[in-house]
Order: structure tokens, then sequence, then C-alpha cells
């Protein structure tokens, strides 16, 4: 175990202080993002998530994107999962006018206990339509990791938590690369590592059928240097006009979710270790430990 938590460490750190050498610290927008979901237990190991998220930006205020959503969670047992679903995205143009995104995924979930801890691996393929011009596919990987048990308040379950996920690209409109003398080398796709987020947040569930999270979130983009040898960058600058191809997109998101959950839709639920059915979602087992439900219906944003 602590090796793994070693990795874990390093994998941040490389990330948040080694990596960001090549990335801007400068232009960090603020936005605000809203989420309303729906999960719903089909069978005993199948769950159906929809959700809706609204995107806003700070400074100035105006509207950035929604994000509509539809998934399938199936549980193989306590510890690996599948997940496939769908995401519409409906970006805001500044000049008036949106854009439809689609992408669509499928992915597998590892769940893991450590003493007081949980942790939820997971690794997911995305294929983007024609649309999406940054990249024509996604890899993710993500981490999650809570406490075992709620904590602060029992009445209302609040629980902590910290997410980490890394992306990698693929294919994209190929950008205009140039070498450290200023000349052009090429049109190359972007593809490699480019993207990292860090969230910290808290759940806490009033009712036994309703969650609530509040969360703060920090994206950063960046050239790995690789991407900088092999000249698959992102944010490239024209050494002869100044204009930047691909802009860095860092910022910082307060978001505001909540989710009903409706349990035993056309089956009993059986509690896993003493085979009793129950007439009420087990919360410890299906919600927080559940490695098909940890992002809660995969909303992650524009």
């Amino acid at each position: 175990m602590k090796s793994l938590l070693f990795f874990i460490f390093s994998l941040v750190l490389s990330v948040f202080v080694i990596v960001p050498i090549h990335g801007q610290t400068e232009g960090v927008s603020l936005k605000s993002w809203l989420t309303l979901g729906l999960g719903v237990e089909l069978l005993e190991d199948l769950d159906l998530s929809v959700g809706r998220q609204y995107g806003l930006e700070i400074e100035p205020i105006a509207p950035s994107f929604f994000q509509d959503n539809l998934s399938l969670s199936y549980r193989i047992n306590r510890t690996f999962g599948v997940q496939a679903g769908v995401t519409n995205t409906q970006v805001y143009l500044s000049g008036g006018g949106k854009k439809q995104k689609l992408r669509y995924y499928g992915g597998i979930n590892l769940n893991q206990r450590s003493g007081i801890w949980r942790i939820a691996h997971g690794l997911r393929f995305e294929q983007h339509t024609a649309a999406e011009t940054r990249y024509s596919s996604r890899i993710l990987y993500s981490l999650t990791i809570r406490p075992k048990s709620t904590w602060i308040s029992k009445d209302w379950r609040l629980t902590p938590f910290a997410d980490f996920d890394l992306y990698y690209n693929l294919g994209g409109n190929p950008i205009s690369q140039y070498d450290e003398r200023g000349e052009k080398v090429g049109k190359m796709a972007p593809y490699g590592f480019h993207r990292a987020r860090f969230k910290l947040g808290v759940s806490a569930k009033p009712w036994r059928n309703f969650k609530l999270t509040l969360y703060g979130m920090y994206q950063r983009e960046f050239n790995t240097p690789h991407a900088i040898r092999h000249f698959h960058q992102i944010n490239v600058e024209n050494p002869n006009s100044g204009n930047v191809s691909r802009a860095f997109s860092n910022y910082f998101v307060v978001g505001l979710s909540g989710k009903i959950y409706l349990r035993n839709l056309f089956a009993k639920s059986k509690d896993r270790r003493t085979g009793a059915v129950k007439d009420d979602w087990d919360d410890t087992e299906s919600n927080s430990s559940s490695p098909t439900t940890v992002r809660d219906g995969l909303l992650t944003g524009h």
C-alpha cells in the first residue's frame, strides 16, 4: 500500500509542480458549474444515470455551456464495474448561437480499501464527433479517495473526498509546430498528456435518496517534455504573427451538484454479505463504494 500511495503522490506532484514549468500561470479564469442528476437502480447490479450540467463564466458573468449525460453502469462484483454512456454538450459561442458536441464513452472501474480509506481507479475511453476539433478521442485515468465512513456529522452523512483526473488526447486538428529557431517544422496533431484536474469537496445526504455535493476544482493544461521534443504541443505561438494556436485552458471551478436516487425499480436488492433482501439502498455499499458510481454520471464539463 505504501508503494501505491507513493505512486499517487509522485503522479500528482509531477503534474502540478514539475509539468507546469511548460504551462502558464496567468489567465486562470473562474467558473461555476451546477449539476442536477437522477440515478435509477434498474436491477440489482445495473444502474441508469441521467444528468444535466450548467456552466457559467464568472468574469464577466455569462453562460458557458450546458451538458446532458446518459449512462449505464454494471457492477461485476464489489471490486470491478463497467460503464458506458453518451454526453451531449451545447457550447455557447462568443458571437452568438451554440455549438453541439457529442461524445461516446466506455470504461472500467476498480475499487480498493485501505484502512479507513476507499480508493477507486477508473479508466475510460471517449470517442468524439467531428465538432470537437481539439481531439478526436481521449483516454481518461481517474482516481477518487474518500474515507470509508462518514465524517463530521452522521445526521447529514458528510463525507470529504479528493479526485484526480489525467487526460491523454488522440487526434484532433493539426497545429503548426515550430522549432527553437522559430522555423516551422510542419503541422502535427497534438496527441499526448495535455490536461489534469484536481478536485476537493464534501458530499452530504440530508435525505436517504438525495445526495448534495460541494466542490472546488482546478484544471491545468500543459505540454510534456515528450510533446515538446516531438512537436505535438498545444498553446503554440506563431513567431511571425504572435497568434497562439490551441491556447491552454486553465481555470478554477466552484461546483454544486444534487442527485436523486430511485432504488429497486424492478427487483429487490440483496445484501452481498448476507443474501438478505433490502428494501432501501445501502448507502455505504451501493453509493459510496460502488466502483461504477464514483463520479455520479461522469458529467465532466466542457
